[in-house]
């Protein structure tokens, strides 16, 4: 079965018009105007291959092509949204090789065993609302009205307000969840992002698990005195408190090795003056690994140290969890079944 490079390049062109920002990527932030843009584009593209297209309760925007007889459906598919100043194939490029991949049995005719859906998820990554795998969590039955209330995004706005605004009922998200069996597999195909291949000289893999994912908002609370006149061993530092964590993060990761990760990727102070010493540091932290035990393991510990920090520099330390979902094995059929294709 041969595909179109040329019309997986136009339609990867077609969807990259949205969203383009100065700095030369691309930001389509969930239930952004950009983001509602590309959605109403990919829509069009999915009604004019003849697909049935409906948006369910969570937003994710599903497109069915029918087969001779009802089962369990084969699912593919990714999403549009995206982090700020994103690459162009995250995400796009899964949604574009579904469309392709429809596009390709319709034109040669071939005869499905059972349907096909292409799905696009609604707010895949989480950074406006850190509310990520919304759309897949809701279809897994793990979204209630009361997390669309509790998540804001930076100007306040709720997640349950940014439903209303793109013509969703938040009361309604309990009803995306898909019944038992409704589907048989959900395929992806993926923009590579770790350098991993590239680095090995492999053009392609497959993946075999998704690591578990916990973000959490750390703070340290000190004393913001004169820069000028208090000595070093009188400061209540903020800033050397998360410095200080930051290198035993970096000592902790190497210790335990790949694929664990551990990322700062956002950091604050207060007030952030020349002449100052730092009386508040907020930072983030996301913490990944594929195995379940030792990931836990390593959250506890990175708490305990943030706290040990905080005691011997005679600071504040909070930290608030803001996501929190475990590692997930891949089916070994599946994984199998991959495999063999690729080689």
């Amino acid at each position: 079965m041969r595909v179109s490079p040329a019309r997986i390049k136009l339609r990867m062109e077609q969807i990259n018009q949205i969203g383009r920002s100065a700095a030369g990527g691309w930001t389509r932030l969930a239930f952004s105007p950009e983001d509602f843009q590309a959605r109403q584009l990919v829509m069009a593209m999915m009604e004019e291959l003849g697909l049935l297209v409906t948006v369910d309760p969570a937003g994710n925007i599903i497109g069915r092509l029918e087969a001779g007889a009802d089962g369990p459906v084969v699912a593919t598919g990714s999403h549009l949204d995206t982090v700020v100043n994103a690459g162009m194939f995250d995400g796009v490029a899964g949604v574009v090789a579904a469309l392709e991949a429809v596009e390709t049995i319709k034109e040669r005719g071939y005869k499905l065993r059972c349907p096909v859906e292409v799905i696009v998820f609604s707010d895949e990554e989480g950074v406006r609302f850190h509310a990520g795998l919304l759309g897949s969590r809701a279809i897994a039955g793990r979204v209630d009205p009361v997390e669309l209330e509790q998540k804001r995004d930076a100007g306040g706005v709720s997640l349950a307000d940014a439903f209303v605004q793109m013509g969703l009922d938040p009361q309604q998200i309990g009803k995306a969840r898909a019944m038992p069996g409704k589907y048989k597999s959900f395929f992806e195909l993926h923009i590579e992002q770790g350098g991993v291949l590239e680095e090995s000289g492999n053009s392609i893999g497959v993946v075999e698990a998704i690591k578990g994912i916990y973000w959490l908002r750390g703070t340290y609370r000190g004393q913001g005195d004169h820069a000028g006149a208090t000595p070093m061993s009188l400061r209540k530092d903020a800033l050397l408190a998360v410095s200080e964590l930051h290198c035993r993060l970096e000592k902790m990761a190497q210790d335990i090795g790949d694929p664990f990760v551990v990322t700062m990727g956002q950091l604050g102070i207060q007030p952030n003056a020349i002449n100052t010493i730092p009386a508040q540091a907020n930072f983030s932290l996301d913490i990944r690994d594929i195995r379940e035990d030792r990931w836990l393991k390593a959250i506890n510990s990175i708490l305990v140290e943030g706290q040990r920090i905080a005691e011997k520099r005679g600071l504040v330390f909070e930290a608030e969890e803001l996501k929190k979902e475990a590692p997930f094995k891949f089916a070994e059929e599946t994984i199998s079944f991959l495999a063999r294709i690729c080689q």
